[in-house]
């Protein structure tokens, strides 16, 4: 993970955690930005903050299998592993798509990632 985004996520924890500490009603509610597996196994979510929307993009597991060397049937702490790696990648090709095809949910699959 790049110096940059650890220092952000690092901050916000710190944050998070002395705001749960004078509100403790609001523990649940810390927001879910962390990449996420999805459910079907056939993704991984993130998000995208661009202005003041937020996107959510999923980059699928057979676009992270073709061109980030992530080996079939990969374990949950694999594939986010290979993800981070491979993140800075993964946000450019999506916020190039995005700028083209604006929208609310964007999907990176592995024509994404094919070198023209």
């Amino acid at each position: 993970m790049p110096a940059t985004i650890a220092g952000i996520i690092g901050a916000i924890d710190s944050l998070l955690t002395r705001l749960r500490d004078k509100r403790p009603e609001l523990a649940m509610k810390k927001p879910e930005f962390e990449p996420q597996i999805l459910a079907d196994r056939q993704g991984v979510s993130f998000w995208l903050v661009r202005g003041h929307t937020t996107v959510e993009c999923i980059v699928t597991i057979a676009a992270l299998e073709a061109h980030f060397w992530l080996e079939p049937r990969a374990g949950d702490g694999r594939i986010l592993r290979i993800f981070r790696d491979g993140y800075s990648r993964i946000r450019a090709i999506a916020e190039r798509k995005l700028l083209a095809h604006p929208c609310v949910r964007l999907e990176l699959t592995p024509d994404d990632f094919e070198r023209p």
